[in-house]
């Protein structure tokens, strides 16, 4: 059970840095969109078909950043659903343990 539980503690760590980097890639798109949007306020100064391209890559890429932030949430709430099942195996350790100290205390 104890190599279950390191296991699993590697897997969380293992997924917490997954999402942190998830997270820093996020910010660095939001910042890219960002800039994409600002230079879109004004299409006067571009062709018609450039600024129609570019929201293209704009609205593109605000989907990929959206995809990825549903993913990084969905792998934090798999985390979570872990962190109670192991939470949930705890208490059963435990009460396995009780019961075998009052057997020996007997």
């Amino acid at each position: 059970m104890q190599k279950k539980q390191k296991s699993t503690s590697s897997s969380i760590s293992s997924e917490f840095e997954a999402l942190s980097l998830l997270q820093k890639e996020q910010i660095a798109d939001e910042k890219h969109y960002k800039s994409m949007q600002l230079s879109l306020e004004d299409p006067e100064f571009k062709p018609e078909t450039e600024w129609e391209e570019s929201k293209t890559v704009m609205l593109e890429h605000e989907f990929t950043i959206k995809m990825k932030k549903l993913k990084a949430e969905s792998k934090l709430e798999q985390l979570n659903v872990d962190t109670e099942q192991l939470s949930f195996e705890k208490e059963q350790i435990r009460f396995e343990v009780d019961v075998l100290r009052q057997r020996t205390n007997c």
